[in-house]
């Protein structure tokens, strides 16, 4: 049995989190926000974390568990949550991570004062027990400033490009869907469509969100990133190509440009450097010959005045041009094509500048 008319769904996709899931759990029913729906979608977990899950199921009755037939991915489970969901608002949570436990409150009570489609909180960092500050909080302290944000105005907004800890109309998600042949940076594309068509982006100062950094062998997929390299610049590209497609679709002249910009910016220096440099240091060089065609054939495909301006990419070639040393004969040949290539746009769009 469920709520008849919950305020917030939350989504919680599921898979082989054993050890962690209880204190999840525990975290969600301590909420002072009441008329809450937990949804929590297992993906053929083979741990137990399933029959834990149903276990909660049997004693709450606002707590619905369901099974995927076969192991589909993050995206496959959150777009079914999607789907379930009947309440006023949603809430995606990964399957490790915390809530204060008046983090729900605080989000629906922000979003129905000032009729918001979408609430950001800040996040911490919960690491064996420690809570550490998020650092793109620091970087951007404008990201916890109370109050309305317009995304051609704060393009900050692009450093919380998570689709967990944020509070959603369900309106405005319900016909957005989760990209389900990607593995890793699948909610970028998600939140940059949410972003684009909300009507209403509202910022709260408190802390509602925990995400765990999980030490030793049970760290999640996401920060095993170097064990997949391959998986993770293809997923990556592909994620940025929807992204900047929807922004694209959604904006046009200098709004689309300020977007783009703010959002390569962002993807270049914090998941396309990541990966290019986690394949250098790893000195295979397969790995890294395959990151580096893959980064400049994706700039190839770019608009040359996205490129000029998007200051991302100087500092991109400038940290990259650190590593050289480091590189075999081919790679280093494939860097210098990147590097001419993002150059020569740069020369282009300023040549066509002038020519007016």
């Amino acid at each position: 049995m469920s709520l008849s008319n919950p305020k917030v769904s939350i989504i919680v996709p599921l898979y082989n989190v054993i050890d962690l899931i209880e204190e999840t759990i525990e975290s969600l029913l301590k909420q002072t926000l009441t008329e809450i729906e937990y949804i929590f979608i297992d993906d053929e977990s083979s741990d137990g974390t399933y029959e834990k899950a149903l276990d909660y199921e049997q004693k709450h009755l606002h707590i619905k568990v369901i099974r995927q037939a076969s192991n589909r991915g993050v995206s496959a489970a959150r777009n079914r949550g999607i789907k379930e969901a009947t309440g006023d608002y949603v809430f995606f949570m990964d399957s490790d991570d915390l809530l204060l436990e008046n983090s729900l409150e605080t989000l629906y009570y922000a979003a129905i004062t000032n009729d918001a489609d979408l609430v950001t909180g800040v996040h911490a960092a919960y690491t064996d027990g420690v809570v550490t500050p998020a650092d793109m909080f620091k970087q951007f302290p404008r990201l916890q400033i109370e109050g309305e944000k317009v995304l051609y105005e704060n393009t900050e907004l692009f450093y919380l490009i998570y689709c967990w800890g944020k509070l959603f109309k369900r309106e405005l998600v319900a016909d957005l869907t989760f990209p389900e042949g990607i593995n890793y940076f699948e909610d970028q594309p998600f939140i940059v469509n949410a972003y684009l068509k909300a009507l209403k982006i509202y910022s709260v100062p408190s802390v509602t969100y925990y995400h765990r950094k999980r030490s030793g062998a049970s760290q999640s997929l996401t920060q095993l990133i170097q064990t997949n390299l391959y998986k993770h610049m293809d997923d990556l590209i592909e994620a940025i190509e929807m992204s900047t497609t929807y922004i694209t679709n959604e904006k046009d002249g200098e709004e689309s440009l300020k977007l783009l910009i703010g959002y390569l910016n962002r993807v270049l220096l914090w998941n396309v450097w990541y990966i290019i440099s986690s394949a250098i240091g790893s000195k295979n060089s397969d790995v890294t010959m395959y990151c580096l065609t893959k980064v400049n054939n994706w700039i190839t495909t770019l608009d040359d005045n996205v490129v000029l301006h998007t200051q991302g990419f100087q500092i991109f070639m400038q940290e990259a041009n650190k590593y050289s040393s480091l590189l075999d004969a081919d790679s280093m040949k494939q860097l210098v094509n990147l590097m001419r290539n993002t150059l020569g746009k740069m020369e282009a769009a300023k040549r066509q500048t002038t020519s007016y």
